[in-house]
């Protein structure tokens, strides 16, 4: 009923793109189905197929814009697709959106506004008639370059961080570059959009959920202990914050397909 393939990104934006996508969904349209979202650290732009499918909708029934950007988010949401579905994703790397677009990260966090609220977009009608994911990623990647050429600025000092988070802490970083906490929070919040503190945590549980996804760990006692969470039930706290289950109800969720940070299921 579902598929999703996965494309790279060209050479030249290997460094701000992690992979695009497309999901097709084909059913019968009194078929209600939940996108659950969870908490992430990768923005994301989406480009839904309008022309024969629907569109993602709200919990309140409000559609999503044809094309719309998805920040960073930090607690999780659930979205309803009715009957067939389809869209073209790309999931960036933190940092990306400024970079390519010149926006402030914090504008975007745990929203999904229109593309064109932000950034001239004209790509929606050429995207609408070509039928093949091949050449809808090939127009979104050629879209992207041309972003690029564009040249906004990069910030070393954020990029160094991010690049190196796991073994630079926060203070070593301010000693490196001689900066205030105050102008590196002012920095990482323009260029990332959370906090350092929060970049971490969200770094920690993308590797919880992919050790539970690779069945790494007997238990998810072991998950905690190797990640450095306080105890089981931090670990559990957290991971329910930001995904809406516990790490059990999480494994034995029926899911039709699941992205990196998402999954559809059945109503």
């Amino acid at each position: 009923m579902g598929n999703v393939e996965i494309f790279p990104p060209p050479e030249i934006l290997k460094k701000y793109v992690r992979y695009i996508w497309a999901l097709n969904i084909n059913d019968d349209a009194t078929n209600k189905k939940i996108l659950h979202i969870f908490a992430d650290k990768y923005p994301r732009l989406i480009f839904q197929d309008l022309d024969t499918k629907e569109a993602l909708k709200q919990i309140d029934g409000s559609p999503l814009a044809p094309t719309f950007l998805a920040g960073i988010v930090n607690k999780y949401k659930n979205y309803i697709i009715e009957g067939s579905y389809a869209h073209v994703g790309v999931s960036f790397f933190p940092g990306a959106i400024k970079k390519l677009f010149g926006i402030d990260a914090f504008e975007l966090v745990n929203m999904v506004p229109d593309i064109r609220d932000f950034y001239r977009f004209e790509l929606n009608e050429q995207l609408t008639e070509t039928k093949s994911n091949a050449e809808k990623v090939k127009l979104i990647s050629d879209y992207l370059v041309s972003c690029y050429h564009r040249q906004y600025g990069e910030d070393f000092i954020v990029a160094d961080f991010l690049r190196n988070h796991q073994q630079l802490t926060y203070k070593e970083v301010l000693k490196k570059y001689s900066i205030s906490e105050r102008q590196f929070q002012r920095r990482f919040y323009q260029y990332v959009g959370i906090s350092p503190v929060m970049y971490k945590r969200l770094s920690r549980f993308e590797n919880a959920l992919s050790m539970l996804r690779n069945k790494e760990h007997r238990n998810t006692s072991d998950i905690a202990y190797e990640l450095n969470y306080t105890d089981h039930s931090h670990f559990i706290r957290e991971f329910k914050e930001f995904t809406g289950l516990t790490p059990n109800s999480f494994l034995k969720h029926p899911k039709i397909v699941e992205e990196s940070s998402s999954f559809l299921s059945q109503i």
